[in-house]
C-alpha cells in the first residue's frame, strides 16, 4: 500500500487533469476564477444539455470515493487517543465524494450536503493534523498556517451564506489552502514512517 502522502498527492493531481477536463467538455464557457466548481456537474446549462461533463465530474467524484476508502486503513496508524476523530473526519470525506456526485442542479440539498461533508471534513482534518504536526513546525508558521486555513474557510461560509458573487472564487482560496496544508502536515508526519500490516504509520508522535 503506498504511504499516505503519496497517495494525497496522486489525488491532486489526477483531479487538476481531471478539472481541465471536464471544463472542456462543459456546456459552457467556464471560470476558473468565477465560476462554483459545482456547476461542472450539472445535467443542464443555459446552453443545453451538460451530459458529458457531468458523466466524467461524477466518474472523477466516485473514483475519488473508491481511492479515499483504500486509504481508510492508514488511520490504524494515527495515535490511538485521537483515532476515533480521524475515522469520523476520514469517514465525513467518503461520503463527501459519494453525496456531491448527485448533479448540483436536480439533487440540491444531497449535493449541498455532500459539499459540506468533503469540504468540511478536509477542513477539520487539515486542523487536526496541523495540531499534531505543531512540535515539527516554527510556532509563528503554525499559526500562520491555522490563520490562513481557518480565514479561507470563513470567507467562503460568509460567501455561500450571503449567495453572492464570490462564492464561486471563494472556494479557491480555501481548496488552495486545504491542498497545501494537508500536503505539508503529511509531509512532516510521516517523515519517520514505518511499514506495517495495514500501510504506513507513525514511529513517534
Amino acid at each position: 500500500m503506498a504511504a499516505l502522502p503519496g497517495s494525497f498527492f496522486k489525488m491532486v493531481v489526477f483531479n487538476l487533469i481531471m478539472l481541465l477536463v471536464i471544463s472542456f467538455f462543459y456546456a459552457e464557457p467556464f471560470s476558473f476564477a468565477m465560476d462554483p466548481l459545482s456547476w461542472l456537474g450539472r445535467l443542464e446549462t443555459d446552453n443545453g444539455p451538460n451530459t458529458t461533463a457531468f458523466l466524467l465530474f461524477a466518474a472523477t467524484l466516485l473514483f475519488d470515493a473508491f481511492s479515499w476508502y483504500n486509504t481508510l486503513p492508514l488511520i490504524e496508524g494515527f495515535p490511538k487517543p485521537k483515532q476515533p476523530i480521524f475515522q469520523l473526519l476520514a469517514w465525513a470525506v467518503l461520503i463527501g465524494f459519494i453525496l456531491m456526485a448527485f448533479p448540483c442542479d436536480k439533487f440540491s440539498k444531497i449535493h449541498c450536503l455532500g459539499a459540506g461533508l468533503l469540504v468540511g471534513g478536509f477542513w477539520a482534518l487539515t486542523g487536526a493534523l496541523l495540531f499534531l504536526a505543531r512540535e515539527r513546525l516554527k510556532k509563528a508558521v503554525y499559526i500562520a498556517l491555522h490563520f490562513i486555513l481557518h480565514a479561507a474557510a470563513l470567507f467562503c461560509a460568509i460567501c455561500f451564506v450571503c449567495d453572492n458573487l464570490l462564492k464561486g472564487f471563494s472556494q479557491r482560496p480555501l481548496l488552495l489552502a486545504i491542498i497545501a496544508e494537508l500536503g505539508l502536515c503529511l509531509k512532516a508526519l510521516w517523515q519517520d514512517e514505518a511499514r506495517t500490516e495495514f500501510g504506513w504509520h507513525y514511529k513517534s508522535l
